[in-house]
C-alpha cells in the first residue's frame, strides 16, 4: 500500500511538474516576444515596409541567446521577415505547401493583428512547440506586425523530465524511511495488542460482551483516575445508565463505593456489604492494571441461597434423627422378643404408638400437611437434644396458609424451633431443656410463639438488628434470624423478641396471604 501510494504521488507530481514547465516556458516565449516586439530596429523596419535581411540575423541571434526553437517577425499582411529556416523568409504565415510551411491556424494570428497577446500549444514548420504571440505597435498605436517566439516540445519536456529525474532519489530515499517506519509501528502496535491479529481482537471483543451480557452480577470497570469506563447491562441498569455508558466520575454514581480505598497497591475486597440505591449488595474488587474491576450482587440472593440450605439441611437433620430413634426402638423391641420378653416389647410398641396418636391428635387442627410433618419431625429432632418439645393445646393452623407454608412457614418455623433446641440444650442438663411451642390464627392473621427455658441471646447480640448476621456461635453461623426477618419483613408481618422471667420468647405476626396490611397491630 505504501509502494502504490508512492508511485501515485510520483505520477501526480510528474504531471503537476510538466504542467508548470510548460507555462514556465509560456511565459518564457511571452517575454521574449514582448522584447522583440519592442525593439527599435523592428519597429521602424515594419513602419517602413522596407524588408531588412538584419532583421533575420538579429532574430536568430536572439533566439539562440535565449534558447528558443525560432522567433518569427511578420509584418502586417502575415509575411515573415525572420525564420530559423531561411526558405521560410518571406512566405505568409497561413501558407502551406510541401516546401515547409508553419501550417498556423489563421485564427492563431488574427488575435495579435487587433493587438491581444496569445500563448498556445501547436504544431508549426519545426514540429509542435510553446508559442507566444505578441502584437507590434507603431508610432501612432496601430498593429504594424507581430512578433512569435517558441520553445518546441522535446526541448520543454526534456527540461521536464530533468527536474522530475532530481525528485525520484528523494522519493525513494522517503518511501524507505515510510517503510521503516511503518514496520516499527506495526510491531509497536502488535505488541500492544499481545501479537493478535484484528479478527482475532474482533472475536475478543464479542466473547467480552457476550460473557458480561450473560453474567447475573454487576461488573464495573474503574479507571485510574475514578471514572466509570465500561458496565455490563446489569450494572448499568441498577446504577441507572443509559445503554451508552458514560465516563461519570464514580464517587456521583456510587458514593458508598467510591470511599473504598481504590488507590495504585491497593489490594482487592471480597464481600464487602455497601448500599446501592437502598439496596445492600455485596461487592468484590480486585486491581486491573491501574484501574480497578469491581462485581457486586444483591445480598437476597445470598440470603435465598442461605435459605435453601439451611432448609435441606434442616430436613436432612430431620430424617436422621427419625432414623435414629428408629432405628434404636427397633433394635430394642427386638432384643425383647429375642429374650422372649414379648409383653415388654407390645408395652412398647404401645407407648409408642400412644406418644404418635398424642401427637397427631394435637396437630390435628394444623391442617397444612407440610406445616405439621415439620413439627413431627422436630419432635425427634428434641428428643435426640435430650429437650422437650410442647405443642401448646389450641395449636390450629387453616388451610389459608398452604400457599406459603413451603417459602414462609418451614423456614421461619424450622430456624425458630432449631434456635430454641440449641438454647435450652445449651442451658440445662439433659431431659430439663423446654421448649413450648404455640400457632393459631386471629382476625388479622397468623400468630406464631415458641418459647425456651434457656438462657436467652447475649446482651450484645440482643440489642443488634435481625437483618444484621448475628451469633454467639462462631463466623459460619447467625444466618437463621436475618433469614426470617427478610422472610417475615417481605410479607408485611413482624418479628418480635422478648425475655420473660426465665423464658425468651420469639413472636411472628404474618397478615393473611393476598390481603393488603391493615395497620399497626395494638
Amino acid at each position: 500500500m505504501i509502494v502504490l501510494l508512492t508511485v501515485l504521488l510520483a505520477a501526480v507530481q510528474t504531471v503537476k511538474l510538466r504542467d508548470y514547465t510548460e507555462q514556465e516556458f509560456g511565459q518564457r516565449a511571452l517575454m521574449g516576444s514582448r522584447t522583440v516586439a519592442v525593439m527599435p530596429s523592428v519597429v521602424r523596419a515594419l513602419e517602413t515596409g522596407t524588408r531588412d535581411p538584419q532583421i533575420n540575423v538579429m532574430a536568430n541571434t536572439i533566439r539562440r541567446r535565449v534558447g528558443a526553437g525560432f522567433i518569427v517577425i511578420a509584418d502586417r499582411k502575415g509575411v515573415r521577415w525572420s525564420h530559423p529556416n531561411p526558405a521560410q523568409v518571406g512566405r505568409r504565415l497561413t501558407e502551406s505547401g510541401t516546401s515547409g510551411s508553419n501550417n498556423e491556424p489563421q485564427n492563431e494570428d488574427a488575435a495579435p493583428m487587433h493587438g491581444i497577446e496569445q500563448i498556445s500549444t501547436s504544431r508549426g514548420s519545426l514540429g509542435t512547440s510553446i508559442r507566444a504571440k505578441v502584437p507590434v505597435f507603431g508610432a501612432g498605436g496601430q498593429v504594424i506586425g507581430l512578433v512569435s517566439t517558441g520553445y518546441l516540445l522535446p526541448t520543454v519536456l526534456s527540461s521536464a523530465g530533468k527536474v522530475t529525474a532530481t525528485l525520484w532519489p528523494w522519493l525513494g530515499i522517503g518511501l524507505t524511511l515510510a517503510l521503516a517506519c511503518s514496520m516499527w509501528v506495526s510491531r509497536k502496535i502488535r505488541r500492544e495488542l499481545l501479537n493478535l491479529e484484528p479478527f482475532q481482537i474482533a472475536a475478543l471483543v464479542q466473547q467480552h460482551r457476550a460473557v458480561l451480557n450473560a453474567l447475573h452480577e454487576g461488573v464495573l470497570v474503574i479507571a485510574p483516575d475514578g471514572t466509570l469506563s465500561a458496565a455490563n447491562p446489569l450494572a448499568a441498569r441498577l446504577l441507572g445508565l443509559t445503554k451508552t455508558v458514560q465516563p461519570l466520575p464514580i464517587a456521583q454514581l456510587w458514593p458508598a463505593l467510591a470511599a473504598l480505598q481504590f488507590g495504585e497497591g491497593a489490594r482487592g475486597t471480597t464481600d464487602v456489604l455497601l448500599p446501592l440505591n437502598s439496596t445492600p449488595v455485596m461487592v468484590n474488587s480486585m486491581p486491573c492494571g491501574a484501574g480497578r474491576v469491581v462485581t457486586f450482587r444483591d445480598r437476597a440472593e445470598f440470603t435465598r441461597v442461605a435459605e435453601e440450605l439451611t432448609h435441606s439441611r434442616e430436613l436432612t437433620d430431620l430424617l436422621r434423627a427419625q432414623s435414629h430413634e428408629f432405628m434404636n426402638r427397633l433394635h430394642t423391641i427386638a432384643g425383647l422378643i429375642h429374650l422372649n420378653r414379648a409383653q415388654e416389647a407390645l408395652t412398647l410398641i404401645s407407648a409408642q404408638t400412644e406418644q404418635t396418636s398424642n401427637v397427631q391428635e394435637l396437630l390435628s387442627a394444623v391442617e397444612v400437611p407440610a406445616v405439621a410433618a415439620l413439627i413431627i419431625g422436630k419432635f425427634a429432632r428434641a428428643h435426640e437434644k435430650r429437650v422437650q418439645l410442647i405443642v401448646e393445646p389450641g395449636s390450629a393452623l387453616g388451610t389459608t396458609w398452604d400457599c406459603v407454608a413451603s417459602d414462609v412457614l418451614i423456614p421461619v418455623l424450622g430456624n425458630l424451633l432449631e434456635n430454641a433446641f440449641e438454647a435450652a440444650q445449651e442451658s440445662h442438663l439433659a431431659g430439663e431443656g423446654q421448649v413450648r411451642l404455640m400457632i393459631g390464627e386471629d382476625p388479622q392473621g397468623l400468630e406464631l410463639e415458641v418459647r425456651d427455658n434457656g438462657l436467652g441471646m447475649p446482651e450484645r447480640i440482643a440489642q443488634r438488628q435481625f437483618g444484621e448476621r448475628l451469633s454467639s456461635h462462631g463466623p459460619q453461623r447467625g444466618y437463621g434470624l436475618p433469614l426470617i426477618e427478610r422472610t417475615v419483613t417481605a410479607l408485611g408481618g413482624t418479628l418480635t423478641h422478648l425475655r420473660r422471667g426465665e423464658q425468651t420468647i420469639f413472636r411472628v405476626h404474618l397478615p393473611f396471604p393476598g390481603r393488603p396490611v391493615s395497620g399497626e397491630r395494638g
